[in-house]
């Protein structure tokens, strides 16, 4: 007889990788499909686990997949938002709040519990947080940031034998280098269209 925590994981990842398939393609459904994974994956946490913090990532996941619906509800609004680029500044700024919040959360952790890898747990957390809004806002460089993201949460899970996610991870990763190369071409056609219509405008 198969587990129900079994079927609910089965589940959780397989709409976990229709969210990654969907987004790479600008497609608003990806978001139902990360709020269905991260409810499914929330509960797993909390009441299988235990893993408490792990469970509000996910909670906040869903959040964030409620944000993205909203954001990408119709053609519009996915018009207004097209792939763009950050700044040298936005990224100190993103490397930075990264860097500082996860230095905090590792030091309550490695003060108040008894985490075995508060420093990896913590810098996966936090920047999982930070680029999920880039995606939100079609940055194309989130996807630079989900390949360094992934290989270090392949490589922790690698390290606790959890093999099975790691391997996921690894697949994120993966998947994650073709999102970029196909956001680049999107971004890449933005700019000969901005370009051919200030032309126009010269003449």
């Amino acid at each position: 007889m198969i587990h129900l925590q079994l079927v609910l994981e089965i589940i959780s990842v397989l709409f976990a990788v229709a969210y990654l398939l969907l987004a790479s393609k600008q497609n608003k459904l990806c978001w139902a499909a990360s709020i269905v994974s991260s409810a499914i994956w929330a509960v797993v946490s909390f009441y299988y686990y235990k893993l408490y913090m792990d469970g509000f990532l996910q909670l906040f996941y869903v959040g964030t997949g409620i944000v993205g619906l909203l954001q990408w509800r119709d053609k519009e609004v996915l018009a207004g938002l097209s792939i763009s680029k950050m700044n040298l500044n936005e990224h100190f700024f993103f490397l930075g709040i990264g860097f500082l919040t996860s230095g905090l959360f590792a030091w309550i952790c490695m003060k108040y519990t008894d985490a075995s890898t508060p420093i990896f747990d913590s810098f996966c957390t936090v920047f999982s947080i930070l680029n999920t809004w880039l995606l939100v806002k079609k940055k194309l460089e989130n996807w630079m940031y989900w390949i360094v993201i992934d290989g270090a949460m392949a490589y922790l899970f690698w390290m606790k034998s959890g093999y099975f996610y790691s391997a996921l991870y690894l697949f994120y990763g993966i998947f994650s280098i073709f999102g970029w190369l196909k956001w680049s071409r999107e971004y890449k056609n933005i700019e000969l269209k901005y370009d051919a219509i200030q032309l126009k405008k010269q003449l």
